[in-house]
């Protein structure tokens, strides 16, 4: 009789991790704060973005934004 409550707490906790997980599986991981653009491949744009929220500074800005543009591939 023990092994069955074991065997239904398992389970019901593996079918809640797999809800929450299938639930939240799609989402950024910043999603919540609405800022979708961490996943953004742009390096240019993520650039913006740090320098916008304040976590580089703007020599650091400019000096990066000039190597990205040095290496950018020319199209």
């Amino acid at each position: 009789m023990w092994m069955l409550m074991v065997v239904c707490v398992v389970g019901f906790w593996l079918a809640a991790w797999l809800l929450v997980r299938g639930v939240t599986r799609d989402r950024a991981p910043h999603a919540a704060h609405g800022d979708d653009s961490v996943t953004s491949s742009d390096p240019a744009r993520l650039l913006d973005e740090r320098l916008a929220r304040g976590d580089i500074d703007l020599d650091d800005y400019l000096d990066r934004r000039g190597l990205i543009a040095d290496y950018a591939p020319r199209r």
